[in-house]
């Protein structure tokens, strides 16, 4: 087979050529949910050895604002990814997927890191 030697080269031009496509459409997948379903700031958490109870219950206020801005989030996401139906490709299911988990992932973290300043809050003032 004298032909392998050129196939190589133009099964690698296929290759590359598909990998853009898929970078494209990911891409563009990506962009619709970002427009569609934006992320909210994340506040920011106090130091909880050196917060005032005013600065712990303004944040406390930010955090509970953060989260009902990321359930919002998470239902839009569901929404687009409905709004898709059978049309949706898999690219699109997987950035959405993975919009979701990193909102999900950053509600929890949040949390967690109020947590913590909540607890050197009260262990100072014990």
């Amino acid at each position: 087979m004298k032909f392998s030697a050129l196939w190589l080269p133009f099964t690698l031009i296929i290759c590359i050529a598909s990998m853009q496509s898929m970078l494209v459409m990911a891409d563009s997948a990506s962009s619709e949910v970002i427009e569609t379903c934006p992320m909210p700031e994340k506040p920011s958490i106090p130091n909880g050895l050196k917060s005032s109870e005013e600065e712990m219950l303004e944040a406390q206020r930010g955090i509970q604002d953060y989260i009902a801005k990321g359930e919002a989030v998470l239902t839009c996401l569901d929404e687009l990814s409905q709004s898709w139906g059978e049309t949706a490709t898999e690219e699109q299911l997987q950035i959405n997927n993975l919009f979701h988990n990193k909102m999900v992932d950053e509600m929890q973290s949040i949390g967690e890191l109020f947590n913590s300043a909540v607890r050197a809050y009260k262990g100072r003032n014990q």
